[in-house]
């Protein structure tokens, strides 16, 4: 418990410490993984969050979270390939979560596979209509797409959600 008021305080050495020795006491604790790895992508060492997802779903394969999690550090590394693959796997062990297909999204558009990446933005939003980011991101994609119309339904959706931002207007407005 520890660890984790360290990593509260944003202390997040002091957490890889207590992670580390309560995994020397007890190498199942698949919590300490988790956490471990997240304070690991926290300090912006991506390789070693995603070893410790790596030994987490070694002991837990069927962990969502894991997958979401190593996507994510996958996605920050630029490895759009593996970050697919992981939000896929996050996916299929639970479809119900808007922000999966939205990071998937993200991974797909930078990887070039553009019209997917529409899919999975639309997911996103089936799943909750009130996502920004993800009406914006769709908006960008269609754009790539040279499908103004459905760019311009996007970017005045994300401006009805929020309106505080010039850049979209400016965006819309150039289409």
């Amino acid at each position: 418990y520890r660890g984790l008021a360290h990593a509260e305080q944003r202390e997040y050495e002091q957490a890889l410490d207590d992670y580390t020795r309560a995994l020397d006491f007890k190498s199942s604790l698949t919590e300490a993984y988790r956490y471990r790895g997240k304070a690991y992508a926290a300090l912006g060492r991506m390789d070693r969050a995603v070893e410790n997802y790596d030994q987490l779903l070694s002991k837990a394969p069927k962990d969502e979270d894991a997958y979401r999690h190593r996507g994510s550090a996958y996605a920050q590394m630029n490895q759009w390939d593996q970050a697919i693959d992981d939000f896929s796997q996050a996916i299929a062990l639970n479809p119900r979560n808007a922000e999966t297909y939205y990071n998937r999204g993200v991974a797909r558009d930078r990887a070039g596979q553009r019209q997917q990446a529409v899919e999975d933005y639309s997911q996103a939003i089936s799943l909750n209509p009130d996502d920004f980011n993800s009406y914006l991101n769709r908006a960008i994609a269609y754009g790539r797409l040279s499908q103004d119309e459905k760019a311009l339904a996007d970017y005045s959706k994300a401006i009805g959600l929020n309106s505080t931002r010039p850049d979209l207007y400016f965006q819309r407005g150039l289409i």
